[in-house]
C-alpha cells in the first residue's frame, strides 16, 4: 500500500502548482449523454460510418463532472431501461468512474484527460443487484482501468463537447509493478466516441 499512496501524493504535488495559476477554482458541469455502441479504430476509420447512423446505435445517460481548479472528477453513465410488457421495471448501469486533469484554454475549450474503472449494476424491481462492481480496495485496483479524452467548447453556462473512451488493457496493480513503462496505456486506441451537453450548476 506504501506505494500506492506515494504515487497519488507524487500525482497532487506535481499538479498543484499549476492549479494555483486556473480561474475557476471549483465547478459541477452535469448534462445528458449519448455513446456510440461501435467502437472506433483511429488508424483505419470507415469513410462512411457517419453517413447512416440512427438513434438505435447510441447508448444514452448522464455525464457529471466535478473540477477543484485543474483536478476533475467525473461520471459517465450509460443507462439501459429494463422493460417488462412495455413498462420499465428497471434499468442496467455502465459507468465510467474518471480522476485526472482537465485544463481551459482561453476560456473557450476544455481539454481533458482521466483514468479509472468501469462499474456496473442493475436496479430491477426496487432491488439492487451490482454485476461489476469492486467491493474493497483490492478488487478495485485489479479493475481494468479506462482512459477518457475529453474537449469542450464553452459556451458561458453550458457546453458541448466529444469524449473518447479506450480500455487499457491494465490495471493498478499493473502500473505500481517495477518497469512498468506508461506509454503502453495508449497502445489501444480502439475505443468508443460520444457527445455531452453539459450545464453549469455551479
Amino acid at each position: 500500500m506504501g506505494k500506492k499512496v506515494l504515487f497519488l501524493v507524487l500525482i497532487v504535488l506535481l499538479i498543484l502548482p499549476v492549479s494555483v495559476f486556473a480561474f475557476d477554482l471549483i465547478g459541477l458541469r452535469v448534462g445528458p449523454t449519448a455513446m456510440l455502441n461501435t467502437l472506433i479504430n483511429p488508424e483505419n476509420p470507415q469513410e462512411d460510418f457517419f453517413e447512416n447512423l440512427t438513434a438505435e446505435d447510441f447508448s444514452f445517460g448522464v455525464d457529471a463532472r466535478f473540477n477543484l481548479t485543474v483536478l476533475e472528477m467525473n461520471v459517465l453513465a450509460l443507462i439501459e431501461p429494463i422493460l417488462e410488457s412495455n413498462e420499465l421495471v428497471g434499468a442496467y448501469v455502465q459507468a465510467n468512474l474518471g480522476a485526472g486533469v482537465s485544463i481551459a484554454l482561453m476560456d473557450m475549450v476544455k481539454l481533458g484527460i482521466f483514468a479509472g474503472p468501469t462499474i456496473s449494476f442493475a436496479i430491477f424491481d426496487g432491488e439492487f443487484f451490482p454485476i461489476d462492481l469492486p467491493m474493497d480496495e483490492d478488487e478495485l485496483f485489479a479493475s481494468t482501468l479506462f482512459l477518457r479524452m475529453a474537449a469542450d467548447v464553452m459556451l458561458g453556462g453550458l457546453s458541448v463537447g466529444a469524449t473518447y473512451i479506450v480500455d487499457t488493457r491494465t490495471n493498478l496493480n499493473n502500473i505500481f509493478d517495477e518497469g512498468f513503462e506508461f506509454r503502453t496505456l495508449f497502445d489501444n486506441m480502439i475505443g468508443k466516441a460520444g457527445v455531452s451537453v453539459l450545464f453549469e450548476l455551479f
